[in-house]
């Protein structure tokens, strides 16, 4: 997972430089998700609790690195593959890493949600249960 992608955060950057009057009001659109992509095999709850930490960060580099274009985290779900997502708070303790670190990331200007309801398979109800 590479969002923000660095060559097309280059690319605006590049934009917004040559032509900040046309580009200003422009946005890098980033989804950062962490059940696609990199957790080949179910996560225990500590090592979900640093993909936040470790891998996020540099995930938004590239943004940072550009300190010109505004970055979105236009959307994110609080499903990770944590097979545990329903004990202990561990939604609460995501939802409170991931604000922390996009609040604090220097080129966020903001986060939105997934809040869309999934609808379940019959077969198996138990499956993306975690998105809805």
């Amino acid at each position: 997972m590479d969002s923000p992608h660095a060559e097309s955060m280059s690319w605006l950057a590049e934009r917004v430089l040559a032509d900040p009057g046309n580009w200003s009001g422009v946005v890098y659109d980033a989804h950062l998700y962490h059940l696609f992509g990199d957790n080949h095999a179910p996560w225990a709850q500590h090592q979900d609790y640093c993909k936040v930490c470790f891998r996020d960060p540099h995930i938004l580099r590239p943004a940072a690195a550009t300190a010109i274009v505004p970055t979105v985290v236009g959307e994110y779900s609080l499903a990770t593959g944590f097979v545990g997502w329903h004990d202990g708070g561990f939604l609460q303790t995501s939802l409170h890493n991931y604000m922390s670190l996009w609040s604090t990331a220097s080129s966020v200007v903001g986060f939105f949600l997934w809040n869309f309801l999934i609808l379940i398979d019959p077969a198996r109800p138990r499956r993306y249960l975690e998105w809805s």
